[in-house]
């Protein structure tokens, strides 16, 4: 009974979170500026100094002239997309948008080389800079460019998730390219009506609390540790052909195939540390996004709690019981649940809301997993092609890792980044995946 008023409450919060705001915009001498909505405002709730919400992702190209990348970047983003343009600003302690004239020769940069850098070293300068604050005086986005060996060029991009989700990003990394790419993502869902989500709130309410305080989550190798805010960012790739057989031949989704790949990881590194096998959770955004908007960058999502089947013994059990989990939360009401109060604490912003948060995360995750569809041909930027394209997504309060996939024409990028206090070798979580995949792939010939 109990649960059921409290669900109630939150319905009528909830009514007065999205209630219209009027006079968002005003004037403050000759500059107009706008309220940063809550749900946008959340993730600078959420920085710390030992987990930062910047999204990095990276392009690898043939050779690319800094001047020429400048351009593109220039007539292609802040003209076409006004959220690249918009810097943040104080107002009696209230963050608003402020539009600003960007500056493409300090959102662009080139970075000082005595040499064309190889691989190791590209990974040890994003360690260096993943803590590194965005200048407050411009908006909170910039690009740096490194020359690598080969004749390559490196584009690391830099972004506060406070301006947008990653599959808005798209929009506007997509249109850098000499290609219109129609591509788009598949959206994982969209709100219904005001009602039906007040319903289907109220409905899993109560199991989901239970989820959060009242059942016991046993012991994993990645979750209670103490932050060193000493972060490690890798990755490699693995052949598209290979998701796609075992998708096929096992009947799937793209993204089941690749979240047990991250289930066999962890039962293999708990073995080879000698640590006991358990199942263990991982965050995973779920897009309310039934258009891609043009020109828009926000965010539009919630984080579901997807439980991995670690301790199951063959990887095609693991794929199947993944398959199986996703599936679940699909039909159930946990979207809801999760998008309901998301935009209640974001709204608030108590020190209670907070702790509730920081308290879940840390109980219900092990890790941020991040899935984004990339273009499904080669491409091109400038005239040079493009050879790699992928994410490494941000970790809040006391998780310590992140995993993100890209697929991109012939081949699908894994990134892990992790914090060295929760997982010193990430290449050693990237070798059990690929191990994981090629056992799967072997089992379609059967």
């Amino acid at each position: 009974m109990i649960v059921w008023i409290w669900a109630l409450l939150i319905i009528l919060l909830f009514k007065l979170v999205t209630k219209p705001i009027s006079n968002t915009f005003f004037r403050n001498g000759f500059t107009c500026l706008q309220k940063v909505a809550s749900l946008d405002e959340w993730f600078l709730v959420q920085d710390a100094p030992t987990n930062k919400m910047i999204i990095h992702a990276i392009m690898i190209a043939d050779h690319i002239e800094l001047k020429d990348f400048q351009r593109r970047v220039l007539e292609k983003g802040p003209h076409e997309f006004p959220r690249l343009r918009q810097r943040i600003v104080l107002v009696d302690g209230v963050p608003h948008w402020e539009e600003v004239t960007v500056d493409i020769e300090k959102q662009v940069t080139s970075i000082p080389q005595d040499k064309p850098w190889d691989r190791t070293t590209l990974e040890e300068y994003l360690g260096r800079i993943w803590f590194e604050d965005l200048p407050k005086s411009r908006p909170l986005w910039e690009f740096r460019v490194a020359e690598l060996e080969g004749k390559q060029t490196a584009c690391i991009f830099r972004t506060h998730h406070v301006m947008g989700d990653g599959i808005s990003y798209l929009s506007f990394l997509y249109s850098l390219m000499d290609q219109k790419i129609h591509d788009r993502p598949e959206l994982a869902g969209k709100l219904p009506s005001p009602c039906m989500v007040y319903a289907l709130a109220a409905i899993g309410f109560g199991p989901l609390m239970f989820k959060i305080f009242g059942k016991s989550r046993p012991s994993s190798p990645f979750r209670g540790h103490q932050l060193t805010g000493i972060r490690k960012a890798t990755w490699t790739c693995v052949p598209m052909d290979t998701v796609k057989l075992i998708k096929s031949h096992f009947k799937v989704s793209f993204n089941d195939v690749l979240l047990s790949s991250l289930a066999g990881a962890f039962a293999r590194y708990a073995s080879e540390k000698k640590l006991p096998v358990n199942n263990d959770c991982v965050g995973v955004p779920f897009s309310f996004r039934s258009t891609a908007s043009p020109g828009v960058i926000d965010n539009h999502f919630t984080v579901l709690t997807v439980e991995l089947p670690v301790t199951l013994s063959t990887p095609t059990e693991r794929l199947r019981a993944t398959s199986k989990e996703t599936q679940r939360l699909k039909r159930s009401s946990e979207p809801f649940v999760h998008y309901l109060n998301f935009k209640l604490i974001a709204h608030y912003r108590s020190a209670f809301g907070v702790a509730v948060v920081n308290y879940a995360s840390d109980k219900l995750s092990c890790a941020a997993v991040t899935n984004l569809p990339g273009p499904k041909s080669e491409i091109t930027v400038n005239g040079s092609i493009v050879r790699d394209m992928l994410t490494w997504v941000p970790t809040s309060f006391k998780c310590g890792l992140g995993v993100s996939f890209v697929s991109y024409f012939n081949q699908v990028d894994i990134g892990i980044n992790s914090d060295t206090g929760v997982l010193e070798d990430p290449k050693l979580l990237l070798d059990f995946m690929k191990a994981e995949l090629e056992e799967l792939a072997k089992g379609t010939s059967v």
